[in-house]
């Protein structure tokens, strides 16, 4: 007669609910301990894993930092993809360490746009610049992206009774010599 036959129930859930759980402590602590040994200030090499509007995931072993937008480069950029790429290496610096939370920068790394200038820029050189602000004391001349410098009114022409402002407007290229750098 069947119906009091002992009856056997199995489950592979718990095998594989065991199985989870042991990876997943793994990871929390190899996370744990790469963590432990990074420091702010340091400089790692990590692959973006993510690409988001305002930021990038930079995954190195077991941890991920956040790349800002603004922390890519020392010019705007409007549009994260085409500075970044999912799956490229990037050398990052530790900016900020908060509990498990890294925030990075790639442009720490890089000459700023005046550093970069003034490598190949001497006192002495003449340049042209762009009029992007005029006042009452001088003008203000772009001449890379974010490399700004001042013609004073004093420094404008050899008449002192030579009215700049009346001569120039925004958006002029003026020809300039380097007296200080």
């Amino acid at each position: 007669k069947g119906g009091n036959r002992p009856r056997l129930i199995a489950s592979r859930k718990q095998i594989f609910e065991a199985k989870r759980q042991a990876e997943l402590d793994l990871r929390q602590q190899q996370r744990k301990e790469e963590i432990d040994t990074i420091k702010t200030g340091d400089v790692l090499k990590g692959v973006v894993e993510r690409l988001d509007p305002h930021a990038a995931t930079v995954r190195f072993q077991h941890v991920a930092g956040l790349l800002r937008i603004s922390q890519i480069s020392h010019n705007r950029i409007e549009n994260i993809a085409e500075a970044l790429t999912v799956g490229q290496e990037i050398e990052v610096k530790i900016i900020k360490k908060e509990g498990m939370r890294l925030d990075l920068s790639h442009k720490a790394l890089l000459p700023t746009p005046f550093e970069a200038f003034a490598d190949t820029h001497k006192k002495g050189s003449t340049i042209s610049g762009v009029v992007v602000q005029k006042l009452p004391f001088g003008l203000i001349l772009e001449f890379e992206e974010g490399v700004r410098g001042l013609l004073h009114a004093s420094e404008y022409s050899w008449n002192p009774n030579d009215n700049f402002a009346n001569f120039v407007k925004i958006g002029d290229a003026v020809e300039v010599a380097i007296l200080a750098i």
